[in-house]
Order: C-alpha cells, then sequence, then structure tokens
C-alpha cells in the first residue's frame, strides 16, 4: 500500500473528529459531576476515563442517586471515538438508558 499526499491530508482531517461508534453498553463508577452540560465522568474497568452525556432528565435522576459515588452503573448508548494518540479510545458516550444495579432491574 502507498500513501501519498492526499492519503496523509486525509487521515490529517479525520485525526480529531468525533466518529460515532454502534450502540453498546459501558459501565463504570461515577468520579465526576458537570452539571452544567447534563455530563458525567466515569472510571471503566481499564482505568480510563469516559465521559457521558445524557438528557437533562436522566442526568437529574442520576445525581440524586443514595449510591452515586459507590457502585457500578450501566450505560446503553453510542460511544463516540477519536482518532488521536490515544489510540481510537472511547472519549465519550452518548447515555439513552440509564441501568443502576440492584436486586431488580430498573431502567431511568
Amino acid at each position: 500500500m502507498t500513501i501519498d499526499a492526499s492519503a496523509q491530508e486525509f487521515v490529517r482531517e479525520i485525526e480529531y473528529r468525533p466518529v460515532p461508534g454502534s450502540r453498546t453498553e459501558i459501565s463504570g463508577v461515577i468520579t465526576r459531576l458537570f452539571p452544567q452540560s447534563f455530563r458525567l465522568e466515569i472510571q471503566v474497568e481499564d482505568g480510563s476515563l469516559v465521559r457521558i452525556s445524557m438528557s437533562e432528565k436522566q442526568f437529574e435522576r442520576i445525581r440524586r442517586l443514595p449510591v452515586l459515588w459507590s457502585q457500578d452503573i450501566r450505560f446503553e448508548g453510542v460511544p463516540i471515538y477519536r482518532f488521536d494518540s490515544s489510540g481510537g479510545a472511547i472519549h465519550e458516550f452518548r447515555a439513552e438508558p440509564v441501568i443502576v444495579p440492584r436486586n431488580r432491574r430498573k431502567r431511568l
């Protein structure tokens, strides 16, 4: 494969552009809240941090949970990738339903 100048230019253009992935689940422990933008940050299993964006209604429900800082919370939605020096890791996640593990599964 030969990489010419046009291919290099294309890679430079998409390097920091967000790319949505396929619908999936992600879980982790909440580390920070960003109330002004209805986002929060979680630490996932491998130790990396992912910012989760959601609707105002979902954010307010999560914010009032009594187990907020001590329990894994699962999110369903779309991961947002950036092809920068992180090697295509998930930077952001657009959540739709939020799942708080309990004896019974309850969707917010």
